[in-house]
């Protein structure tokens, strides 16, 4: 069962099967920061499972997203009954889409990532609507991205990319 439905903030919890525990400050505030930017939308509805109360919900996939909205809802930009889009699925499979959601994710090549940017540049984007859209490299390599064509290439442009 997918279906989407649409769920007040305040009826949204943290799921105990989500797999990721812990979240930067820095990083919640930049996605806020995202959110905000494009008209308090997110790109990708968060994925929730009936709670143990009636008429609450536990966000199985998304608790980073869950947690910029409320660090909005506090700032007074959004309502704390907000309408957040969610994809429902089953509770049996919480945990398993919660660790595939984690793990199955990859990271931009860097090649990718400046021909994306190049693009907008020639749209006319300035530096500041740049920013607003990209977010501090990973660093963990020479180069400063953490990526798996990191590993293969230390971000080398002229590398095959995969």
């Amino acid at each position: 069962m997918t279906e989407i439905i649409t769920v007040a903030l305040n009826k949204l919890d943290a799921d105990p099967k989500n797999v990721r525990k812990t979240y930067s400050v820095e990083g919640i505030e930049a996605l806020a920061a995202n959110i905000r930017k494009d008209g308090y939308r997110l790109l990708q509805n968060l994925v929730v499972r009936r709670g143990d109360k009636k008429g609450r919900y536990f966000v199985t996939a998304g608790g980073r997203r869950l947690a910029a909205l409320n660090l909005l809802a506090e700032a007074a930009e959004i309502a704390k009954d907000f309408a957040v889009e969610c994809k429902e699925r089953e509770g049996e499979i919480a945990t398993e889409i919660s660790l595939a959601e984690n793990l199955m994710r990859e990271d931009m090549h860097p090649l990718d990532q400046y021909e994306a940017f190049d693009a907008l540049a020639k749209q006319g984007k300035d530096l500041p609507t740049l920013r607003r859209v990209s977010a501090p490299p990973k660093p963990s390599c020479a180069s400063g991205w953490r990526s798996p064509a990191c590993r293969r290439s230390c971000c080398s442009f002229t590398a095959t990319r995969t």
